[in-house]
Protein backbone atom coordinates (compact mmCIF):
# COMPACT_ATOMS: atom_id res chain seq x y z
CA UNK A 1 0.00 0.00 0.00
CA UNK A 2 1.22 3.32 -0.89
CA UNK A 3 1.13 6.48 1.63
CA UNK A 4 -0.19 9.93 1.00
CA UNK A 5 0.45 12.98 2.74
CA UNK A 6 -3.05 13.48 3.83
CA UNK A 7 -2.61 9.98 5.03
CA UNK A 8 0.73 10.99 6.70
CA UNK A 9 -0.68 14.65 8.23
CA UNK A 10 -4.09 12.55 9.58
CA UNK A 11 -1.06 9.85 11.78
CA UNK A 12 0.16 13.04 12.73
CA UNK A 13 -3.09 14.67 13.84
CA UNK A 14 -2.99 16.99 11.23
CA UNK A 15 -5.38 18.39 8.63
CA UNK A 16 -4.13 18.54 5.29
CA UNK A 17 -6.03 21.15 3.22
CA UNK A 18 -5.60 20.50 -0.68
CA UNK A 19 -6.78 23.73 -1.90
CA UNK A 20 -10.67 23.35 -1.52
CA UNK A 21 -12.06 22.79 2.22
CA UNK A 22 -14.89 20.40 3.53
CA UNK A 23 -17.46 23.36 2.83
CA UNK A 24 -17.19 23.25 -0.75
CA UNK A 25 -14.76 26.84 -0.73
CA UNK A 26 -11.47 27.39 -1.92
CA UNK A 27 -9.01 27.70 0.25
CA UNK A 28 -7.39 31.22 -0.52
CA UNK A 29 -3.68 33.07 0.50
CA UNK A 30 -1.64 29.45 0.89
CA UNK A 31 0.69 27.99 -2.14
CA UNK A 32 -0.58 24.83 -2.07
CA UNK A 33 1.65 23.73 -5.12
CA UNK A 34 5.00 23.99 -3.13
CA UNK A 35 3.17 23.95 0.18
CA UNK A 36 2.21 25.91 3.24
CA UNK A 37 1.71 25.24 7.20
CA UNK A 38 -0.36 26.71 9.77
CA UNK A 39 -1.27 25.76 13.31
CA UNK A 40 -2.91 22.56 12.79
CA UNK A 41 -3.23 22.56 9.15
CA UNK A 42 -1.00 21.48 6.29
CA UNK A 43 -1.65 23.03 2.85
CA UNK A 44 -0.26 20.75 0.14
CA UNK A 45 -1.67 19.27 -3.33
CA UNK A 46 -2.25 15.13 -2.97
CA UNK A 47 0.85 14.43 -5.30
CA UNK A 48 2.88 11.00 -5.34
CA UNK A 49 5.19 10.53 -2.18
CA UNK A 50 8.98 11.19 -3.34
CA UNK A 51 12.21 11.81 -1.15
CA UNK A 52 12.25 15.36 -1.85
CA UNK A 53 8.60 15.86 -1.45
CA UNK A 54 8.56 13.64 2.25
CA UNK A 55 11.35 16.26 3.38
CA UNK A 56 9.15 19.12 2.52
CA UNK A 57 6.49 17.71 3.89
CA UNK A 58 7.78 16.62 7.08
CA UNK A 59 9.32 20.20 7.74
CA UNK A 60 5.34 21.60 7.20
CA UNK A 61 4.24 18.95 9.37
CA UNK A 62 7.29 20.48 12.28
CA UNK A 63 5.41 24.22 11.29
CA UNK A 64 2.45 22.77 11.44
CA UNK A 65 3.00 21.26 15.43
CA UNK A 66 5.08 24.74 16.41
CA UNK A 67 3.93 27.53 14.81
CA UNK A 68 6.97 29.54 16.66
CA UNK A 69 9.55 28.00 14.48
CA UNK A 70 9.07 30.54 11.71
CA UNK A 71 9.52 33.37 13.77
CA UNK A 72 13.24 31.65 14.67
CA UNK A 73 16.94 33.09 13.55
CA UNK A 74 17.01 31.59 10.11
CA UNK A 75 19.92 29.45 10.84
CA UNK A 76 18.50 28.19 13.84
CA UNK A 77 14.95 27.62 12.50
CA UNK A 78 16.55 25.20 9.36
CA UNK A 79 18.40 23.05 12.12
CA UNK A 80 15.22 22.51 14.60
CA UNK A 81 13.23 22.19 11.28
CA UNK A 82 15.74 18.70 10.62
CA UNK A 83 15.47 18.14 14.20
CA UNK A 84 11.60 18.35 14.17
CA UNK A 85 11.47 16.61 11.09
CA UNK A 86 13.52 13.51 12.35
CA UNK A 87 11.26 12.93 15.01
CA UNK A 88 8.39 13.15 13.55
CA UNK A 89 9.70 10.52 10.83
CA UNK A 90 10.51 8.20 13.67
CA UNK A 91 6.87 8.55 14.85
CA UNK A 92 5.20 7.61 11.17
CA UNK A 93 7.95 4.81 10.52
CA UNK A 94 9.43 6.52 7.56
CA UNK A 95 12.74 6.71 6.63
CA UNK A 96 14.36 10.63 6.57
CA UNK A 97 15.23 10.87 2.86
CA UNK A 98 19.16 10.70 1.95
CA UNK A 99 21.39 13.47 2.66
CA UNK A 100 21.71 15.42 -0.28
CA UNK A 101 18.25 16.89 -0.34
CA UNK A 102 19.56 18.40 3.18
CA UNK A 103 22.79 19.68 1.18
CA UNK A 104 21.58 22.75 0.65
CA UNK A 105 20.42 23.46 4.41
CA UNK A 106 23.93 22.23 5.59
CA UNK A 107 25.69 24.76 3.87
CA UNK A 108 23.77 27.27 4.55
CA UNK A 109 24.17 26.67 8.75
CA UNK A 110 27.74 25.99 8.42
CA UNK A 111 27.73 29.63 6.56
CA UNK A 112 25.63 31.55 9.11
CA UNK A 113 27.41 30.26 12.19
CA UNK A 114 30.86 29.87 11.10
CA UNK A 115 31.96 33.17 12.79
CA UNK A 116 30.33 32.69 16.10
CA UNK A 117 31.36 32.31 19.75
CA UNK A 118 30.29 28.50 20.59
CA UNK A 119 28.40 30.44 24.00
CA UNK A 120 25.87 30.94 21.29
CA UNK A 121 22.64 28.37 22.05
CA UNK A 122 22.40 25.32 19.99
CA UNK A 123 25.50 26.59 17.95
CA UNK A 124 27.86 23.89 18.65
CA UNK A 125 24.97 21.16 18.11
CA UNK A 126 23.83 22.98 14.53
CA UNK A 127 27.61 23.26 13.57
CA UNK A 128 28.22 19.52 13.91
CA UNK A 129 25.06 18.29 12.22
CA UNK A 130 26.29 21.12 9.21
CA UNK A 131 29.91 19.39 8.86
CA UNK A 132 28.77 16.02 8.61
Amino acid sequence: MRRSYPALAGELGLECCSGVLRTGFYCHGFDHRAGSAEAGRIHLTDIRVTKPGLARFLNLAAIAQDPDLNEDVPWRRVYLLYVRSRQLAGRLRVRMPPREVYAHDRAFVRASIAGMPNNVALRREAFNWARR
